[in-house]
């Protein structure tokens, strides 16, 4: 779960799993009773319950009273429970990872982005109660990952994706050899990037369509399906990857 919004969940857990639990949790038996027999109990306690493998039942149980605190409007309760179904989140994020690059994510910290987001949103529209929580959250996680996929799709069979028609990637890059317009050496500098693997086949595009095809940003996004946000951003992330490619070269020349 690194080097996503995962990782940083899990950094800021550290500090706040060190946090008592509140007095009412127990009060209003949303841990067992007998924990609060064996000593000071921290929020990182509960968490580890409720992820505890060895006794699903268990943790599950566990899992439903901080559902329970966190539906009666209780902030922390609410953060608790995230962080306890935070590798439910990656691991649904995991198995969705093939429609990145051409599916509705540009990157898979997309993914995980909306995951993790997704994960609150089931979590505010409340969980009934059941033996098995984890498996209810799960599954409507899983649902609304899969709409924004099948949402994705009914757009492009819609609308297409102009990029397909209008400068595909896939053809020779020798045809650009001859470039003599801006756009033309900037499309052939894209080609070769995307060959070299220095860039994605989808930031190319990105670049290809906003930058040298004169495509607005928002009209992109609408019709490839993205949120117009992630296009801003995987553009400027690709303009670094190229700058630093042609310092490279500019360096190996010199």
């Amino acid at each position: 779960m690194t080097g996503s919004v995962f990782a940083l969940l899990d950094a800021e857990w550290r500090t706040l799993g060190r946090r008592p639990v509140p007095p009412g949790w127990v009060a209003a038996g949303r841990v067992p009773p007998g924990w609060a027999a064996a000593g000071p109990l921290r929020l990182a306690d509960v968490v580890d319950a409720c992820r505890a493998p060895g006794d699903p039942a268990a943790a599950n149980r566990v899992l439903a009273g901080v559902l329970a605190a966190a539906a009666g409007g209780d902030p922390l309760a609410r953060r608790t429970a995230v962080q306890a179904l935070l590798p439910l989140a990656a691991a649904t994020a995991a198995g969705l990872r093939g429609y990145v690059g051409w599916g509705p994510w540009a990157t898979r910290g997309e993914l995980d982005g909306e995951a993790a987001a997704a994960l609150v949103e089931v979590l505010d529209a409340g969980v009934p109660a059941t033996p098995w929580p984890a498996a209810v959250v799960r599954s409507r996680l899983r649902d609304r990952l899969r709409t924004t996929v099948r949402r994705h799709r009914r757009q492009r069979d819609r609308e297409g994706t102009p990029l397909d028609a209008v400068a595909p990637l896939s053809h020779p890059a020798g045809a650009l050899h001859d470039a003599h317009t801006p756009e033309e050496r900037a499309a052939r500098a894209l080609v070769d990037a995307h060959r070299g693997g220095a860039v994605s086949l989808a930031a190319a595009q990105t670049v290809l369509a906003t930058s040298v095809l004169g495509w607005d940003t928002a009209g992109f996004a609408a019709a490839t399906g993205r949120d117009v946000r992630a296009v801003r951003a995987h553009r400027r992330r690709t303009a670094r990857c190229l700058a630093a490619v042609a310092d490279t070269h500019l360096a190996l020349a010199g």
